[in-house]
């Protein structure tokens, strides 16, 4: 929490402004009328008004640190589309601004994801400024990416041991999370979606998601539940075009999925509803179904 105040406290602009009124702009409507922060609601937590709480600091530190420069935050994932699970969920964050961060700025949202994030639940967050992806291009450019896997890397930064203040990387990620948030994302603060994120190409959108599932056995912290139900909603984007949640891709698959792999992806959600262990997915069976799904799409 200090390194965030240090690095806030340099960024500010030079000029006297308000908090509360920088705030306030940040939550119009088209109207002109002042609304307040979105009740975001979940089927499976114990602690959304936790959730809630953390959603509020975060948005209201993005107000802080970049001012009139921030064009809106936004929520996709599992909390948007109603399949958050305390035990294994992000909260997924996209935020667009006006222009490229200042090297202050990345620094105090730095420090500002490092305070928030996990408490209680983990954040994961890209932030773009509107010109990466207005006209769109793929891979998406990006200005400031944090999610866990970044955690050692970011409090290196923020303690002066290394410098991660490198504008305009690129992720292909980025095209499913725009998807999702224009498909099926909340409106935190700012602008409307359609307003601030484009929908990205289908075909774009595919080899996102395509590149997640070939590469996902290979990628530190191998999870077989995500792996499971998210190769699940591959298939049914290439199958029927639908943009669906973890759990939603498992329920599509169901109905589809030969016998001899059912069990497999049964076991996969009861994990992920916290019923099951993961011995009730056995590494071989697993891989039997993950290459049957990907021979599909």
């Amino acid at each position: 929490m200090k390194i965030f105040k240090r690095w806030l406290s340099e960024c500010r602009p030079a000029e006297n402004w308000d908090n509360l009124t920088v705030w306030d702009e940040y939550t119009k409507n088209r109207n002109g009328e002042t609304e307040s922060m979105p009740q975001i609601k979940t089927t499976n937590t114990s602690t959304p008004d936790a959730l809630q709480a953390q959603l509020d600091q975060i948005t209201r530190w993005l107000s802080e640190i970049y001012g009139a420069g921030l064009l809106g935050i936004y929520l996709h994932g599992s909390l948007a589309m109603g399949c958050f699970n305390t035990q294994r969920s992000d909260l997924d964050l996209l935020a667009i601004t006006g222009s490229p961060p200042s090297r202050a700025q990345f620094h105090a949202t730095a420090g500002a994801l490092l305070a928030i994030s996990q408490d209680p639940a983990p954040v994961e967050i890209s932030l773009c400024h509107y010109t990466q992806l207005h006209p769109w291009q793929y891979p998406p450019p990006f200005d400031f990416h944090f999610s866990e896997i970044w955690r050692a890397r970011m409090e290196a930064h923020v303690a002066g041991a290394t410098d991660l203040f490198v504008l305009e990387q690129r992720d292909p990620d980025l095209a499913a999370h725009c998807m999702v948030t224009r498909r099926r994302g909340l409106r935190l603060a700012g602008v409307a979606i359609t307003a601030a994120i484009p929908e990205p190409p289908w075909e774009d959108y595919l080899d996102a998601i395509d590149d997640d599932l070939r590469t996902v056995q290979d990628r530190p912290g191998y999870d077989p539940v995500d792996a499971v139900l998210n190769a699940c909603r591959v298939w049914a984007a290439h199958a029927e075009h639908q943009v669906l949640s973890k759990w939603e891709g498992a329920e599509w698959a169901l109905r589809r999925i030969p016998a001899a792999h059912r069990a497999i992806v049964v076991a996969a959600q009861a994990c992920y509803a916290g019923k099951s262990t993961l011995a009730a997915l056995p590494p071989e069976a697993v891989q039997r179904c993950l290459a049957w799904i990907m021979a599909q799409v």
